[in-house]
């Protein structure tokens, strides 16, 4: 059984309501500080992914334009040089 001395002892080294209050409180500021960041993130990587998809596409159209390029070149007999 606990003593009264046992009591006072375990209240010196647990946490007060308040101070788990105070825990929750900036765990919950810090959760959304996260959510913040994450949804920059998620900003980011979608910029990322239209970025990939565009240079992909031009891509294919410089190569388009050196195919057609090239084709006019050996039409008009002209040596093309790197």
């Amino acid at each position: 059984m606990l003593t009264d001395e046992d009591i006072t002892k375990l209240m010196g080294v647990l946490a007060t309501r308040a101070e788990v209050a105070e825990v929750h409180a900036d765990t919950k500021a810090l959760r959304e500080q996260v959510g913040y960041v994450i949804t920059g993130i998620d900003g980011i990587a979608k910029s990322i992914d239209d970025l990939k998809m565009e240079y992909v596409a031009i891509k294919m159209q410089l190569d388009r334009h050196d195919k057609w390029i090239h084709a006019l070149a050996q039409k008009v007999d002209l040596k093309l040089v790197d």
